[in-house]
């Protein structure tokens, strides 16, 4: 039951990013949606599909729901499914913010766009907001535009780039529950040398979220840690902190893991802007992985999934 505090609702709710508002989002009353079946963890759910309704039912929904804070969600992220499937790519990661952006302008309702990391620039380091970047492919084209789109059509839009990881509760779906999946069937997991990132965890980009989005801050933001880390050490880490045998963590590079896709291998963030302020710290990627080891509550059920499997 909601509370009284304002709301704050989150399109693609029963995503990986998403659903972890309903356990870590402190400071608003969350309201998410989903796209096909009713996710069974608890909360204050409302089915919507944009790629079935349009920019009017999505203009009533958010007036029924008279949130303070919307939260965008809603994205094909699968590298190789985008560049098969331009055109819902194109509708989901670009039209969708697009249409968002304008109502929410309208209604003069708060509008987060969570872009992504996933472009290049000309130096390999960690890139400030204000630094040129480009995609390689059509899901960072679509991520691009949809960024350029946005801040167009809502300058008091707040934009944040970044890479997350967590737990995602309905399905091994994320590179942290890969990996772990893997060390808990003894199975070897193949490590990419040659990529680098600064993630960070589900917990903290949600309260940088809400702190952000508290104080109204507009533009773009990078979210991240300051631990630049390839992703071969990353799961070396969390097979660690987890008390896997992280000797099952094969070294490999982006080249032998035979992607379709080009994808671009420096991801990493400058979040200096984001720092200098008086915003929650984000720890350094290890400490936010023992911090979600302590929080047993998606790790329990990423568990009993593994049970119900055998």
């Amino acid at each position: 039951m909601l509370s009284g505090k304002e709301k704050l609702l989150v399109l693609g709710g029963s995503g990986f990013l998403g659903i972890n508002f309903t356990r870590y989002c402190k400071n608003f009353d969350v309201v998410l949606t989903y796209s096909k079946a009713l996710p069974t963890i608890r909360g204050n759910w409302i089915k919507f599909d944009f790629s079935l309704q349009g920019e009017v039912e999505l203009s009533a929904l958010i007036k029924e729901v008279r949130p303070s804070i919307i939260v965008n969600c809603i994205a094909l992220t699968n590298v190789d499914h985008c560049e098969q499937f331009p055109v819902k790519t194109k509708l989901l990661n670009t039209i969708l913010p697009g249409a968002i952006g304008k109502i929410a302008e309208k209604e003069k309702i708060k509008f987060v766009h969570v872009s992504t990391d996933h472009f290049k620039s000309r130096v390999d380091e960690p890139r400030s907001e204000d630094l040129e970047v480009w995609p390689v492919n059509v899901y960072g084209n679509s991520k691009k535009f949809a960024e350029d789109l946005v801040k167009t059509i809502n300058p008091s839009a707040l934009i944040v780039r970044t890479n997350f990881f967590g737990f995602s509760y309905r399905k091994n779906n994320t590179l942290l529950e890969k990996i772990l999946s893997n060390m808990a069937e003894n199975k070897t997991f193949d490590g990419f040398s040659d990529v680098f990132f600064n993630p960070v965890s589900v917990i903290h980009l949600i309260r940088a979220i809400e702190y952000l989005s508290s104080i109204d801050s507009q533009g773009l933001y990078n979210i991240s840690s300051s631990t630049v880390i390839s992703k071969l050490d990353f799961a070396r880490l969390a097979a660690t902190v987890f008390g896997f045998n992280s000797g099952l963590i094969v070294p490999s590079t982006s080249r032998q893991g035979l992607l379709r896709v080009d994808r671009p291998k420096y991801l990493a963030l400058n979040s200096t802007k984001y720092s200098s302020m008086r915003a929650p710290r984000i720890p350094d990627v290890k400490d936010m992985l023992l911090e979600l080891k302590e929080d047993t509550l998606w790790s329990d059920e990423l568990r009993s999934q593994h049970g119900k499997k055998k």
